[in-house]
């Protein structure tokens, strides 16, 4: 089997993955892990897919560096940014009475 078809297939189970995670209710995962799986399957992903398909696994180490420094950052402020909104969102009512 070809390289690209096995790379294809991880990110097709990395989709299912990621579609399990994001489907999960009933309180059975907290909604917080189930952020922090999506995002970190779809970092996993864009980092699959920058290097098999796109050719980074070939450019420079700085190039690979940037891109994985810039996918670590991105996906740690997107959780971190869902759990402030969560926390904040929770404590709402809080905010509110106190205001009136």
């Amino acid at each position: 089997m070809a390289t690209l078809v096995k790379v294809w297939v991880v990110l097709v189970v990395l989709t299912l993955i990621s579609m399990w995670a994001g489907a999960v209710q009933d309180g059975a995962i907290p909604i917080l892990a189930q952020v922090a799986v999506v995002v970190t399957v779809a970092g996993v992903k864009a980092w699959t897919i920058l290097q098999h398909f796109l050719g980074l696994r070939s450019a420079p180490g700085g190039w690979r560096a940037l891109f994985a420094i810039y996918f670590f950052f991105n996906d740690t402020a997107t959780t971190e940014i869902y759990t402030a909104g969560t926390v904040l969102a929770s404590r709402a009512h809080v905010i509110s009475g106190s205001l009136q």
